[in-house]
């Protein structure tokens, strides 16, 4: 799903999304980003607006980092209205396909190659692989993901 179809179904499969434990993300490699070379993007329902106030209040957790390094990026960003959020939003958010994903662990608070990892569990395990071979590999499957 591309960025507004994937804040469209997050609105219309809300209560399923709770009930199954999904997440809908997002997966980018950025190589010309100066601060990570790739980056996890979650998208969400504010729980308490919607229970409490009716409102869909669109949330974006961006994280991002390098493989081999513990250094990373994290941003939040929320809005009510779909087109003000993806303003606000980094343009590769726009340009990568989101999915449903029900990951027995958040890939959110660990090093990228981990979180990585966490997604496409074929990729080799970051502690036993060289991080070059490592990250060709996440490259190849996040592009081939992103061509959806």
């Amino acid at each position: 799903m591309e960025l507004r179809e994937a804040l469209a179904y997050l609105r219309e499969h809300h209560q399923s999304l709770l009930n199954t434990d999904a997440s809908v993300l997002g997966v980018a490699y950025t190589p010309d980003d100066g601060e990570a070379d790739f980056y996890i993007i979650e998208l969400s329902l504010d729980e308490e607006a919607k229970a409490e106030e009716g409102v869909d209040y669109y949330n974006v957790h961006l994280e991002g980092g390098n493989i081999s390094s513990s250094e990373g990026i994290e941003d939040y960003l929320g809005d009510e209205n779909i087109d003000n959020l993806i303003e606000e939003l980094p343009e590769f958010t726009e340009k990568i396909q989101y999915q449903l994903y029900q990951l027995e662990n958040s890939p959110f608070g660990y090093e990228s190659s981990f979180a990585l990892k966490n997604i496409f569990p074929s990729l080799p395990d970051p502690d036993d692989s060289d991080p070059t071979t490592f990250k060709s590999e996440a490259i190849a499957l996040i592009t081939k993901l992103n061509k959806q």
